[in-house]
């Protein structure tokens, strides 16, 4: 295993467990199954597995090593037969067969590429709606570990309405609407998956299983609009995106005529005119075969050197403010105006035959993490990771390696170490911290003394596992280290070129829907000066010792927000939309700046008988400033988060820090958007509090007068 130190680095390991696979798209599996066997016509009784299953396969130490879904059918107590199609973690795409003998679940799993046999047995719930239980490896591997796995319906349909259109949403997130005019009103139309019903033409891959679009043979006298959303597994490193077309079974010829479908590569989705309901297919053409890299003869030397040619990966990085809290539009215009919540998109590729390398980078100062990161509850969605690499034997990975994608959702997640469970499953956990992280975090605390670990975040898919961790340096630039898999674990497989990996880092914060709490609206990142900001990635390829990575630098422009003119409002940490967001706004701008806002954690303390309200319980401090000419009044507006308000919100008050204290500056509050506003003539420290319940008498707040010293509340000394 490569480490390396300084920061520098990902720290990159496979762990030695290989076996099952990854479900390629939703609740089915895409792929192009063999046949099926002939059913039995015999009734599904009691507790029945028929129709669509995904499953996730663990090792025994827990870690995830693939999934699968299951197209089966059963016939009466006994014999449950299907296909099953998986994307393993180290052994790509697989395609099989099950035969499952006896009742409880006793089934063994037959895979064509490579040959691999796994016996798998648990029990099945009562309502036949999820299993569990236990697998083991009985020809092609060695492993066992557990199972789970529930069923899943891609059954869907609806009924034409009397007027307008009819659009059905399917179990791949795929859509099909049937305009006004193009059925009867009152016609059922279903979408169901099928095996295909013949294999592609020669030349062609299939992406999906058959859609089976009913009533099937209808003509429609309007066509319907099919959009099928594709991901990097379906994919699956062999087929080309730009050559997706949607093909119609002629059921005549037994062969695919071509339908057509406009691509949007971007989006990453296909749209086709249907003009009558029949089977259908996305099929395309493979990519090319990559170009095979000479390797040069090894050139004697006192230490190791690469085998496996040049290095010459590239890196870019981009930024911008628009939709800050939706990792599926991807930043494009490299400006972020200084205060707005901007999203980033780091960018790196290694070509195919090239080295793997580990991956880190570092953040300039002025790009300020909100608060640190501590205040973003773990859960919350905070961007996405989404690419493919190869992945084979160390040492022969260009040669025997396996293409693998991987698409994962970045979430927040905890860096205290006292939640440990010391479970290998942490790794994936957001609520728990990996103690196979300790050695990366402490050696980088040791050799940057004063830094400080801010945040971590986790994205894990069935074939990658990832950690992100950051540290905030004494410069305050932030260093992040992308950490790969098990760092503990002996390594038995390497990643090697072709790489591609985008990492997408929101500006505000989204809400997880599968935790209680609501998480969306949180700042994440800023910019607080003005001027281009250049980012910087390490690539330390891993085929040589550590430390001497690749540097590459990209620049990006942090612009002005604070225009001359009447009335200019400028917001901050994403305006007054989100949590602990800003809008300043100026009566006469003279001369244009730039508006910027330091959220800290620390500060002076609040005048006795208040309480700041801030995040999580703690408190926020907003350091406003600006380089704008300006005259008149200024209103300074917050969002403040009322879960944090213990007692009435019309106790809450707006407070400006002046020299010799802090005073009253409020002049609204909106308890329906939870929006404070206040007037003064220029800026400093603001916070938000609330009036606490006096003992023995009631404490009153002074109003502020033209911001004169007789009119503040004067703050205690903190002692020491």
């Amino acid at each position: 295993m490569k480490r390396t130190l300084l920061g520098l680095g990902v720290f990159a390991a496979l762990a030695g467990a290989v076996l099952l696979a990854v479900v390629v798209g939703g609740g089915t599996a895409r792929g192009q199954p063999e046949p099926t066997p002939t059913p039995v016509p015999d009734p599904c009784v009691g507790v029945c597995m028929t129709g669509f299953w995904q499953a996730t396969y663990r090792n025994d130490p827990g870690n995830i090593v693939g999934h699968c879904s299951y197209d089966v059918t059963q016939s009466g107590a006994s014999t449950v037969w299907g296909e099953i199609s998986c994307t393993h973690v180290s052994l790509g795409n697989l395609s099989g067969s099950l035969d499952q003998g006896t009742r409880s679940f006793d089934a063994v799993e037959e895979y064509q590429v490579p040959p691999l046999s796994v016996d798998s047995h648990g029990t099945v719930t009562p309502e036949g709606d999820s299993d569990a239980g236990g697998w083991a490896c009985i020809a092609g591997c060695t492993e066992w570990g557990t199972y789970t796995s529930i069923r899943v319906g891609p059954h869907s349909e609806g009924e034409m309405p009397p007027v307008g259109d009819l659009t059905l949403s399917t179990a791949l997130d795929d859509e099909l609407t049937v305009p006004e005019g193009g059925l009867d009103p009152g016609t059922t139309v279903t979408v169901d998956f099928d095996t295909l019903p013949a294999a592609p033409p020669e030349g062609l891959v299939a992406l999906s299983r058959a859609y089976v679009l009913g009533p099937e043979g209808a003509t429609l006298g309007q066509p319907a609009i099919l959009v099928i959303h594709y991901t990097v597994e379906d994919l699956g490193g062999t087929a080309d995106p730009e050559t997706l077309r949607v093909y119609v079974y002629n059921s005549v010829t037994g062969v695919w005529d071509l339908l057509g479908g406009t691509v949007d590569t971007g989006a990453m989705t296909l749209t086709v005119e249907i003009p009558h309901f029949s089977i259908f297919a996305v099929l395309a053409s493979p990519l090319p075969p990559p170009t095979e890299t000479p390797t040069p003869s090894p050139t004697p030397t006192s230490t190791p050197t690469s085998t496996l040619g040049p290095f010459t990966p590239t890196y870019s990085f981009t930024f911008d403010e628009v939709a800050p809290d939706n990792p599926d539009i991807l930043p494009a215009d490299d400006d972020c105006p200084v205060g707005a919540a901007c999203k980033f998109l780091w960018w790196t590729e290694i070509a195919d035959g090239q080295p793997g390398a580990s991956v880190s980078g570092i953040t300039p100062s002025s790009i300020v993490g909100f608060a640190g990161g501590a205040l973003v509850p773990d859960g919350a969605i905070v961007g996405k990771v989404f690419g493919s690499t190869r992945i084979g034997p160390v040492g022969s990975c260009a040669s025997e390696g396996t293409v693998v994608s991987w698409d994962a959702t970045w979430l927040d997640a905890t860096t205290d170490a006292s939640t440990t469970t010391g479970s290998p499953s942490d790794l994936c956990s957001f609520s728990n911290w990996p103690t196979q992280l300790n050695d990366i975090r402490d050696d980088f605390l040791a050799a940057y003394p004063g830094a400080a670990l801010t945040s971590r975040w986790v994205g894990c898919s069935p074939t990658q596992l990832l950690n992100l961790l950051f540290f905030t340096q004494t410069d305050s630039s932030s260093l992040y280290i992308a950490v790969w898999g098990d760092p503990t674990a002996p390594p038995s497989l390497e990643v090697c070129g072709p790489f591609i990996a985008k990492s997408v880092h929101l500006g505000l914060s989204a809400d997880n829907p599968n935790t209680p709490q609501a998480e969306g609206g949180i700042p994440l990142r800023t910019c607080t000066a003005v001027g281009v900001q250049t980012f910087r990635t390490f690539l330390d390829r891993n085929d040589t010792p550590p430390g001497d990575p690749l540097v590459l630098d990209d620049t990006a422009i942090c612009s002005p927000n604070t225009p001359a003119g009447s009335g200019v409002s400028v917001p901050l940490n994403g305006g007054t939309e989100a949590l602990a967001g800003i809008d300043v706004t100026f009566s006469n701008v003279t001369s244009g700046g730039s508006t910027t806002v330091i959220t800290t954690t620390a500060g002076p303390p609040p005048p006795t008988g208040f309480k700041i309200v801030g995040l999580a319980q703690v408190p926020l401090y907003f350091d406003i400033n600006t380089d704008a000419s300006y005259s008149g009044d200024l209103t300074v507006c917050i969002r403040y988060d009322e879960s944090q308000v213990a007692g009435p919100e019309a106790n809450v008050k707006l407070m400006q820090r002046l020299d010799s204290g802090f005073v009253n500056v409020t002049t609204s509050v909106d308890t329906t958007d939870n929006i404070i506003c206040g007037t003064t003539t220029h800026l400093s420290f603001f916070v938000v509090v609330e009036l606490m319940p006096a003992v023995g008498g009631i404490a009153e707040l002074p109003d502020l007068a033209g911001a004169s010293p007789e009119n503040a509340v004067a703050a205690p000394r903190q002692s020491g």
